[in-house]
C-alpha cells in the first residue's frame, strides 16, 4: 500500500484522537470565563454593598447633624429669651416704686411667654436632663416675676392709699377714715419679731379690712398691700432679699442648663458616624475603590 492509501486510511483516526483534545480545550475556556464572569460578579456585588453602605452612614450621619442642629439652636433660643426676661425683671424691680401693677404684669407676661415658647421646644428636642435644666430655670424666673408684680402692686396701692389720707384730711367728714386707718397699721406692724403667727395673722386680717375698704382700691391691690404684714422686715428690705435669692437661683440653674445643653452637643458629636473605606477585603494593600474622596483605606485600617 503505497503513502496516499495510508495517508487516507489514517486521516479518520487522526480525527477520532483530535475530538478528545478539542473537547478538553473547550472546557478549560470555558471554566476560565466562567471564574471570570464570577469573580467579576464577586467584585461588583462588593462595590454595590461598599456603595450601599456609604449611603446609608452618609443619611445617618446627615440625620445627626441636622438633629444636633435643631437642638443648638432651641437651646440658644431657650438661653436669649432667658437673658431677655432677666433683663426686663432687672429692670421692672429697680422701678417697681413708680411702676402701675397692671404695665408691669403686661411687661412680666410678654417675657415669660416668649420664655415659655422657648421651653417648648427644648422640651420637644430634648435630651431630658436638659429639658429638667430649662423648666427650674423657667420655675426659678416664675417666681422672680411674682416678686417683682407683688412690689409693683404693693407700693401703686400705697400710693394710692396715700392719696386718699390726704383726701380724707383735707374733708373730715367724721366719717370711717379707711386710708388713715390703713397707713396706721402698716406703720404699726412690729418687725422685732416678738409677734406670734397668729398676731402676724391677726394683723394682715385688719390691713386687708381696711385697705379693702379704700375706694378705688381692688382686692388685689389690698393683698399685696396686706402682705406687708406678715413679713419679719420691713416691706423694702423684705423685697430686697428676696430678689437678691431669685437671681442668685436663677444665676445657678442657668449654668446648670447651660453645662447640660454643652454636654448633649458633645454627645451628639460624638455619635457621628466615621467614614470607612469603600475598598474590597481581596483587593489590593495598595489600591482602593472609594467612590469619594472623604473615604480613605487610611481610615479603615485604624
Amino acid at each position: 500500500m503505497d503513502l496516499a492509501a495510508w495517508g487516507a486510511a489514517a486521516a479518520p483516526v487522526v480525527a477520532l484522537l483530535a475530538i478528545p483534545a478539542t473537547i478538553a480545550g473547550v472546557r478549560w475556556q470555558v471554566k476560565a470565563a466562567l471564574k471570570a464572569a464570577e469573580a467579576t460578579h464577586r467584585a461588583g456585588l462588593a462595590q454595590a454593598e461598599a456603595t450601599y453602605r456609604a449611603a446609608v452612614e452618609t443619611v445617618r450621619a446627615g440625620r445627626e447633624q441636622w438633629r444636633r442642629a435643631l437642638r443648638r439652636d432651641a437651646y440658644a433660643a431657650f438661653l436669649t429669651a432667658l437673658g431677655a426676661a432677666v433683663h426686663t425683671a432687672e429692670k421692672l424691680a429697680g422701678q417697681a416704686e413708680h411702676l402701675v401693677g397692671a404695665e408691669c404684669s403686661n411687661e412680666l407676661e410678654d417675657v415669660a411667654a416668649a420664655l415659655y415658647d422657648a421651653l417648648t421646644v427644648v422640651q420637644l428636642e430634648g435630651p431630658p436632663p436638659v429639658a429638667e435644666a430649662a423648666a427650674a430655670c423657667f420655675d426659678t424666673f416664675r417666681e422672680w416675676r411674682h416678686t417683682v408684680e407683688q412690689a409693683a402692686h404693693h407700693y401703686e396701692a400705697l400710693r394710692r392709699v396715700e392719696e386718699l389720707r390726704e383726701q380724707e384730711s383735707s374733708n373730715p367728714a367724721g366719717r370711717p377714715a379707711p386710708a388713715t386707718q390703713t397707713l396706721a397699721l402698716l406703720a404699726d406692724i412690729d418687725f422685732t419679731g416678738e409677734q406670734g403667727t397668729a398676731q402676724r395673722l391677726e394683723r394682715y386680717a385688719a390691713l386687708l379690712s381696711a385697705a379693702g375698704r379704700c375706694p378705688g382700691l381692688g382686692h388685689g391691690h389690698a393683698t399685696a398691700l396686706a402682705t406687708a404684714a406678715l413679713a419679719r422686715r420691713p416691706y423694702g428690705t423684705s423685697v430686697l432679699l428676696k430678689l437678691s435669692d431669685h437671681r442668685q437661683e436663677l444665676a445657678q440653674r442657668r449654668e446648670e442648663c447651660l453645662a447640660a445643653a454643652r454636654t448633649a452637643l458633645e454627645a451628639g458629636a460624638a455619635d457621628l458616624p466615621t467614614p470607612q473605606c469603600l475598598r474590597p477585603p481581596d483587593s489590593p494593600a495598595d489600591g482602593c475603590a472609594c467612590t469619594g474622596a472623604r473615604f480613605c483605606g487610611a481610615v479603615r485600617n485604624r
